[in-house]
């Protein structure tokens, strides 16, 4: 089966996601953390932006995602565009594993799995490490409304939310 990746759409979307947080801090400066970072695409969008861009996926099957892709090739994909950048540091490693090491970072980028109770645990986990902003993808309510409801119960109403459904809350 095919490996789904970003559309051309959904990567702008997350350029102006960028550029949202550019116009405020300089991005050269800060240190993004992606929870779920599948194939590197936006791990490669982060790395031409920010400073340091830190991945944190187990890249195993779950729930959500089955036997269906298999795991090996995903993660392959993520390997030959971290390869690409020195500023990428890959930690394959479930989000509340990656949690108990790293201590803070300036943004936290949430796109793990996308029901109410693992967003939600990924926003607990993640939450009080952020530095300036907590953001995530999938705030899509025709599509995600467990992601929604876990982002507004934990932080609120997004400030921003962009064309590829990322969201941005200032901490």
């Amino acid at each position: 089966m095919k490996i789904p990746e970003r559309t051309k759409s959904s990567k702008k979307g997350l350029v102006e996601f960028c550029d949202y947080i550019s116009s405020k801090h300089e991005t050269k400066d800060l240190t993004i953390l992606e929870v779920g970072s599948w194939t590197g695409c936006s791990a490669e969008i982060f790395a031409k932006i920010f400073k340091t861009v830190i991945c944190v996926d187990p890249w195993t099957p779950t729930k959500e995602i089955n036997t269906e892709y298999n795991m090996r090739k995903v993660e392959s994909k993520f390997d030959n565009i971290k390869k690409k950048y020195d500023n990428i540091i890959k930690f394959k490693k479930t989000s509340e594993e990656a949690a108990k090491i790293i201590e803070s970072v300036d943004i936290v980028y949430i796109d793990g799995l996308h029901n109410y109770e693992d967003c939600k645990k990924d926003l607990q986990f993640w939450l009080n490490k952020c530095r300036k902003f907590i953001s995530g993808h999938d705030y899509w309510p025709e599509r995600f409304d467990g992601v929604i409801r876990a982002v507004n119960e934990m932080v609120g109403i997004p400030d921003k939310i962009f064309p590829d459904t990322s969201w941005i809350k200032k901490i």
